[in-house]
């Protein structure tokens, strides 16, 4: 059984200690650079979760299928690339005319653009604020 000095010893360690994401991180410095690192990630997820909800807010009349319901989160998520038909295809399992059948009518609805490149190389971005003019609401 260890001696009790050494047992206050650890746990004053232990207490001085503060979780933080991945890392464990003590008293001064390094808790600041921890607590500054753990707002940063909490302001990105804070403005990721406000667009997500200022968005399906603007667009709160209008129709979405399941697929286009499930591929706009993802570009609501942070979509890394651009947006083909021929992805939105493997993405939503469907098939390529179903695919550009879903943009399209998306795009009708001002909820994407075409990007500017055309011909094989068309993709797709969500519409601004400006760009859809609050489409969704009456």
């Amino acid at each position: 059984m260890p001696e009790k000095g050494h047992k206050d010893a650890a746990n004053r360690g232990f207490n001085r200690r503060i979780a933080c994401g991945d890392y464990s991180c003590f008293c001064g410095e390094r808790f600041l650079e921890c607590l500054s690192r753990a707002f940063d990630r909490a302001e990105t997820i804070l403005a990721t979760v406000l667009n997500k909800a200022r968005f399906w807010d603007r667009f709160t009349k209008v129709e979405f299928n399941e697929r286009q319901r499930e591929i706009v989160n993802r570009l609501l998520n942070g979509f890394e690339g651009k947006l083909t038909s021929s992805k939105w295809a493997k993405l939503a399992q469907c098939s390529q005319d179903t695919a550009l059948r879903d943009i399209e009518d998306l795009i009708s609805k001002k909820v994407l653009v075409k990007d500017a490149a055309g011909g094989r190389s068309t993709s797709y971005s969500l519409a601004k604020a400006k760009e859809c003019g609050g489409q969704g609401r009456s």
